[in-house]
């Protein structure tokens, strides 16, 4: 016998149809969905048995008969999955393990410096006579707005650096269109691989093979804030004399005649007497030093970040050449190295930006030759 119900006018069935996809694919609750759906169905097939209803979804009578009651005393809202109210310990729970991430495990006479599950577990248990299984302790942590995440280094701060990074990125940008600014730095180039993320089948690991012995590499380089030309080499070791062998490569990429400015950090082996002499035998360029520990103001950072990401994270090779070979392949297939530092970003206007055509520059007509298209990205190797 059918049941006697009302049709369902079409609106109401595309709203129970839309939440039910919702629920599906949101949040993939999939025993909200399937209230959704049989209530649905229950409303819209009159003529089906309440046992049918229930076999088209898994599901009993009597969670029929519940879904629908519950659906008619407090609308679609009652049909949703509810979190559980939490108990006595986990409220408990809830207000202390906020407090006790705030303080470090050694305050607690823990010899760690993180905070894990299974610490966390075991303080409860020992200061505050809260005995809980370490996974119920994530589940309190998520359910309060926690993740673990990855820490960030945070470099050391000077008093005025932030005044002092404003006044260099008015200078520059105040600077004239044909004067090009140039961020430099060295990088080290490991042979141990540094290990990342990547994809994988789920339950399984990738291995990275290792050399057992470490060997480095170094190279040097020079960034154009206005165009993205890297001019890199590598080196032997990093010194004041290596330093100021690139310096002197780098004087002859650049057009004769043009005023060009380079940014350095505050390395030693960026000063003394080598800069002063250097200076003098090269009046068309200015040195600009960063203000200390400001790594985060230096574009040319972001390339040996993007290079070690895409060559040195999970690499396979065995030797350093063959490494090296790799890491100059990669800046020579990269193009532009359009970045800007986060704490110096600095704003040319489009009218301002360099022209690296220079009829007067040899080099760089011969590299933009080579790679038709593209910015110079002069690259050698010592």
């Amino acid at each position: 016998m059918s049941r006697r119900i009302p049709k369902l006018p079409r609106s109401v069935i595309r709203f129970f149809e839309d939440q039910a996809a919702k629920a599906k694919k949101r949040k993939n609750d999939l025993r909200t969905w399937t209230r959704f759906m049989v209530v649905l169905l229950y409303l819209r097939e009159p003529s089906l048995s309440v046992r049918a209803v229930g076999r088209c979804y898994q599901t009993s009578r009597r969670s029929v008969y519940r879904w629908v009651n519950a659906y008619r005393a407090g609308g679609i809202q009652a049909l949703r999955t509810q979190e559980p109210a939490p108990g006595a310990l986990g409220r408990r729970l809830r207000s202390i393990l906020p407090i006790l991430l705030q303080l470090p495990p050694s305050f607690f006479g823990l010899a760690r410096t993180t905070w894990t599950s299974d610490a966390l577990a075991l303080t409860l248990d020992k200061k505050f006579a809260l005995r809980c299984h370490p996974a119920h302790v994530r589940r309190i942590l998520r359910s309060t707005g926690f993740t673990w995440s990855r820490a960030r280094p945070m470099p050391k701060r000077i008093a005025g650096r932030r005044e002092m990074l404003a006044e260099l990125a008015e200078r520059l940008e105040l600077l004239p269109g044909d004067v090009d600014v140039l961020f430099s730095d060295e990088a080290d180039i490991h042979l141990n691989p540094k290990i990342g993320f990547g994809w994988t089948r789920r339950g399984e690991q990738r291995q990275v093979r290792t050399p057992g012995t470490n060997q480095k590499a170094f190279v040097v380089g020079a960034l154009s804030a206005r165009s993205g030309a890297l001019w890199v080499r590598q080196i032997e070791r990093k010194t004041g004399e290596h330093f100021f062998e690139f310096l002197n490569w780098l004087a002859l990429q650049q057009p004769p005649g043009k005023r060009w400015v380079l940014v350095l950090d505050n390395a030693a082996i960026h000063k003394g007497e080598r800069l002063r002499a250097w200076l003098q035998a090269n009046p068309q360029a200015e040195i600009i030093f960063l203000p200390g520990y400001s790594p985060d103001a230096n574009s040319i950072e972001l390339v040996w970040r993007a290079v070690k990401l895409a060559v040195v994270y999970n690499h396979s090779c065995s030797s350093l050449p063959e490494l090296m070979d790799r890491v100059f392949a990669y800046f020579e297939q990269h193009g532009a190295f359009e970045y800007r530092a986060p704490a110096l970003p600095l704003n040319f206007a489009q009218s301002t930006k360099m022209d690296h055509d220079d009829s007067a520059n040899e080099t760089s007509q011969l590299q933009q030759s080579e790679r038709a298209g593209t910015v110079p990205i002069a690259c050698a190797a010592i």
